[in-house]
């Protein structure tokens, strides 16, 4: 499984919004939902295949903490009964790129192989070490033909080797989520930010300001543990200060380092894209964000050290006054202070002069993460009529939210868990947690035949179960019903147009000019963050811009900027994808 965040609380306040969501279009070159066609192999397949004895594959799912073969519901009913596999999963964890690598070094690969991104499934096909999928859709995969053809095209045009045919499915097609959890507002107390008189935010500096002094209303536990508003974590790095690029570039509306084209920022509302490196970048502003809050006393001094799963415990233990994105927002909402304090549930603060609010795009392409066959399978037609059922709403509803007619129903138009399912749900019973892994089309696609998204997180059961007091204040103080109704009535909404997601792999020069220029943002970035003085803060700064020229961050720019140039071309040829 990718992370699969069950309770969103994000989500728990845009559910409305993503409630009143329609269709994407209707014309045969844009994207459709349609309900009006069937999708034949949403049922005739899953049904031929009933009788067949279950077979073992090897499955390598990256990333995912799966581990040999699942005895729950979806893979005995799904799985084994529709469609003759037992799912035999190689573990992989957050070492999935070396299980990978050692895998492919020996040529012995897994039946189905999830990559995490297309950079690591070229690698394959250039290997050689992948199936092509040709024959096999066209024989089994009505669905993926008929909803999926410019993610097919796409493939063979870009992921082929330069052959035209199909190595790989790229997987997350459609709707981006109808707000941006990863970069969408800071959330903290609510009870204390009103309790320091509910302040205007209009700057980020304002923001801080108004932490020091819900800081100074609650100094620490009642156990006696220090409090600190902001935290930082460290393990989820890459070529960044990672938490940098989730978070503050994304509350003014850029991606950072989106896609293959690393060490850039893009802004889609003025279709500029610009380095990293440049004094003023939204990386730079990010960076200088958190050392403020470091200056001010504000950020855990752990920050640098902790790895994520510490900092889950601070949350859960209520020793942070903010969460970074809605769902981590969920993790404090749980804790058994704000049971006793609803009041002091999160919701999100926004400096209305700074902030804007980024919309996930639509991806008609697919995302990053694409399924390939090891090329000596022999099940290869079950696979494909699995993920031809995972290219329809009803598949990847299933294969997100459960088994219809156990864990839910369609009632009346609309999707709801059996109570006993969805106090499950509710408790985060990891039974609940779903195959989004294998979901081909995005979990926020409209559902036809309930006018709401595939998965729960937008289910208006879940969506009126799930919201806590402070929320509910929050949303009625602000008179607003959702925080997309708040962003449209009070910042910019910047809508994200997918085109980063389309640009190409790095040369292989390339390629060493990013890995060197990682090693030296992320490591420099902290010291930044951490610096001592505003001058050392400055020499800092200045000394990572000169080394990252030296290394060549002008030469990477340049590159860039040249394939941001043809993904842009790319976007209007690949636009087509129905939900159905």
């Amino acid at each position: 499984m990718k992370k699969n965040f069950t309770s969103i609380a994000g989500m728990l306040l845009v559910g409305t919004m993503a409630i009143s969501m329609t269709g994407c279009g209707s014309t045969k070159t844009e994207s459709t939902t349609e309900s009006a066609k069937p999708s034949t192999a949403a049922t005739s397949s899953a049904t031929a295949s009933t009788a067949l004895e279950p077979v073992k594959i090897q499955a390598l799912i990256g990333p995912s903490s799966l581990s040999g073969i699942q005895s729950d519901e979806l893979s005995k009913e799904i799985f084994e009964k529709k469609f003759g596999l037992k799912m035999d999963y190689i573990f992989a964890g957050d070492k999935f790129d070396e299980r990978l690598s050692a895998i492919m070094a020996s040529g012995d690969m897994p039946d189905l192989i999830e990559f995490k991104d297309k950079k690591q499934f070229e690698s394959a096909v250039k290997a050689g070490v992948l199936m092509s999928l040709d024959d096999l859709v066209a024989q089994h995969g009505p669905n993926i033909t008929n909803n999926l053809p410019s993610m097919l095209q796409y493939m063979r045009d870009n992921y082929s080797n330069g052959t035209g045919k199909l190595f790989g499915l790229a997987s997350q097609i459609g709707a981006g989520q109808p707000t941006n959890l990863l970069h969408m507002a800071l959330y903290s107390r609510w009870d204390l930010y009103k309790k320091i008189g509910s302040p205007e935010l209009k700057t980020y500096d304002d923001l801080l300001q108004a932490l020091k002094k819900m800081q100074a209303e609650y100094p620490a536990t009642a156990t006696g543990q220090k409090v600190y508003p902001l935290q930082l974590w460290s393990d989820w790095d890459s070529i960044s200060m990672s938490l940098v690029d989730f978070t503050v570039p994304g509350y003014m509306g850029v991606n950072a380092n989106a896609g293959t084209l690393q060490f850039t920022e893009y802004d889609p509302a003025s279709k500029q894209i610009k380095s990293v490196f440049d004094a003023d970048s939204k990386y730079f502003q990010g960076v200088d964000f958190y050392y403020k809050a470091k200056k001010m006393g504000l950020l855990d001094p752990d920050s640098i050290s902790q790895k994520w799963p510490n900092a889950e415990t601070k949350t859960k233990e209520g020793r942070t006054l903010t969460a970074l994105w809605g769902w981590q927002s969920q993790i404090f909402n749980g804790n058994d202070f704000v049971k006793n304090n609803p009041q002091a549930g999160l919701v999100p603060l926004f400096p209305k002069d700074e902030a804007k609010f980024l919309v996930q795009a639509e991806l008609p392409v697919g995302g990053g993460y694409v399924f390939g066959i090891g090329k000596n399978s022999k099940n290869a037609d079950r696979i494909i009529k699995l993920l031809n059922y995972a290219s329809t709403a009803q598949g990847s509803t299933e294969l997100m939210n459960g088994v219809e007619g156990k864990a839910f129903m369609i009632k009346n138009g609309k999707a709801e868990y059996a109570p006993e399912y969805l106090d499950k749900v509710m408790k985060n019973d990891p039974s609940t947690a779903g195959y989004e892994s294998f979901t081909m089309l995005s979990k926020w696609n409209i559902d036809p035949r309930t006018n709401e998204p595939i998965t729960h997180e937008g289910w208006s059961q879940f969506v009126k179960q799930n919201l806590t007091a402070a929320e509910q204040e929050w949303t009625k103080a602000n008179n607003v019903s959702n925080v997309y109704e708040y962003a449209k009535k009070n910042l910019k909404v910047v809508q994200d147009d997918g085109v980063t997601a389309l640009a190409g792999a790095p040369t292989d020069d390339i390629k060493v000019i990013q890995q060197k220029l990682g090693e030296l943002l992320k490591t420099a970035s902290w010291k930044m963050v951490y610096a001592g003085s505003d001058n050392e803060y400055n020499t800092l700064k200045q000394d990572l811009m000169d080394k990252a020229s030296k290394l060549g961050a002008d030469k990477n720019f340049t590159w860039a900027k040249a394939e941001y140039t043809a993904a842009a071309q790319k976007a209007s040829k690949y636009k087509q994808y129905s939900v159905r």
